[in-house]
């Protein structure tokens, strides 16, 4: 007891002298919920869907110290009225967790996702800045290249003008189990990005130049275990690589921007007679912006190239894995300040969605390109500063009609149009809005569907219709 009490006595004359640090935070994040009647089944007399979805996400920002900080970001996506069990509860139940559940009765079960979960750290006297752990990581390509989140390292360096990041990312480890034993972690099966990026400010950021690098290696990641993304990797393993730049310039009542993507690479043993397929594609965008009155207007020119002949073993496609999967895996957003809804992917868009767009999911990443062209303009009425209405439209055209790789001969290259209307009033931090597209599919689509009696049909033109409440904060 008396040492225990000479111990005691130490530490209380000690605690004056140790270095205080208080430790702040921040909380951010939105809530969004939509109410919802849409056919966006590319089919023939099928009943509309009616749902509400929502979703949440809330980031939590600790700064430990001056150097560094603790980053959690969590999301929450339901349906209502969906499963409300998963992972083994109630108490017998069997099979894996689902994301995106948890709307159903007795919901207080499952749906927290985590997005991000990281530490930064700034190297003292040093322009670095490290980032570890699950963390997004983003194109300068409108989120049509990449959008994700992984779990990786990154870099950032930041020279004033001059500022970028390298990272590495590990998408997926190829052994099927959960968790990698000794001697399941070889990295003859894995999928890694190893990136880099770099922008340049021009004088009062006037104008910004961009130079991104990446490199993909599949490995022959075909992600068979319960635990991990589908990859679509061909053959017997791939590595891409791909180089972009770009650049975006204001002006007086407005701006202009673009960028131009090079796409080379190889995928082993998956071409003609057991080849080797080899990769050189393109793609670009171009966009304008101007604001006059209360109008705000943009325009957007997409371009990606095609594969002419499947028949060789050369590709002059863009070739994306991690987007080209038939169930797209929530790695790319493309071109969300278009404004459209269904030929190209809803940025209001939850759980319920076309999922990349119709125009990008068939044309651009299914190899049979893409050419579009989409305007949009929103007005704020000037006596009522909370009101605003939004327009939208594109029109998009694939470069081929004739995928010979799977024997699918379309009836023509018109992928179709869309139009889109957007109103919205903030009361406070509540934004109400009513979101409508429509889109007339072109012949691209002819003979797509089945009727009743099961013979070919022309697809009814896909329609959505929603009311969105969204508080951000």
């Amino acid at each position: 007891m008396k040492r225990i009490a000479i111990a005691a006595a130490c530490l209380l004359f000690a605690l004056p002298s140790v270095p205080s640090f208080a430790m702040d935070s921040n909380v951010s994040g939105f809530f969004r919920a939509r109410f919802i009647m849409a056919d966006l089944q590319k089919g023939k007399d099928n009943n509309p869907d009616t749902l509400v979805d929502q979703r949440a996400r809330v980031k939590w920002d600790l700064n430990v110290d001056e150097y560094i900080k603790f980053v959690y970001y969590g999301e929450v996506d339901v349906q209502y009225g969906d499963a409300a069990y998963a992972g083994g509860y109630p108490k017998g139940a069997s099979g894996p967790g689902t994301r995106n559940q948890g709307g159903g009765a007795s919901a207080d079960a499952v749906n927290l996702e985590t997005k991000n979960l990281y530490i930064q750290a700034k190297l003292p006297d040093t322009p670095l800045t490290a980032t570890i752990g699950i963390q997004g990581y983003v194109d300068h390509n409108d989120l049509a290249f990449l959008l994700g989140d992984m779990a990786g390292v990154r870099i950032g360096m930041d020279f004033g003008a001059l500022h970028g990041n390298v990272a590495w990312f590990k998408m997926a480890e190829g052994d099927d189990g959960a968790n990698h034993a000794i001697g399941q972690s070889n990295s003859e099966d894995d999928a890694t990005l190893w990136a880099t990026q770099w922008v340049y400010d021009g004088p009062d950021k006037k104008w910004t130049a961009n130079a991104d690098a990446y490199y993909a290696n599949m490995n022959g990641a075909t992600s068979s275990g319960p635990n991990q993304v589908a990859f679509n990797t061909e053959g017997t393993g791939e590595d891409l690589y791909y180089l972009t730049v770009g650049g975006k310039m204001k002006l007086a009542a407005g701006g202009i921007g673009g960028w131009l993507l090079y796409n080379t690479g190889t995928a082993d043993s998956a071409g003609v007679d057991g080849g080797d397929v080899d990769t050189s594609a393109f793609a670009a965008s171009v966009n304008g912006s101007y604001a006059f009155g209360g109008f705000k207007t943009n325009a957007y020119g997409i371009f990606f190239s095609s594969d002419d002949d499947a028949t060789d073993n050369d590709r002059s496609a863009v070739r994306i894995p991690w987007a080209t999967h038939p169930t797209p895996v929530g790695m790319a957003v493309p071109f969300p300040a278009t404004g459209l809804m269904i030929m190209i992917s809803d940025g209001l868009g939850t759980t319920y969605h076309t999922g990349y767009g119709f125009a990008m999911a068939d044309g651009a990443y299914n190899e049979y390109g893409l050419a579009a062209l989409t305007a949009s303009a929103t007005y704020t009425v000037p006596s009522m500063p909370n009101l605003w209405i939004k327009g939208a439209a594109g029109f998009f055209q694939a470069l081929e009609d004739d995928r010979k790789a799977d024997g699918t001969k379309r009836e023509g290259k018109n992928l179709g149009s869309e139009i889109a209307g957007r109103v919205g009033y903030k009361f406070g931090k509540l934004e109400l809005s009513l979101n409508a597209a429509y889109a007339m599919l072109g012949d691209f689509y002819d003979n797509s569907a089945t009727d009743k009696n099961g013979d070919p049909a022309d697809p009814d033109d896909p329609y959505e219709v929603y009311v969105a409440a969204n508080v951000n904060f």
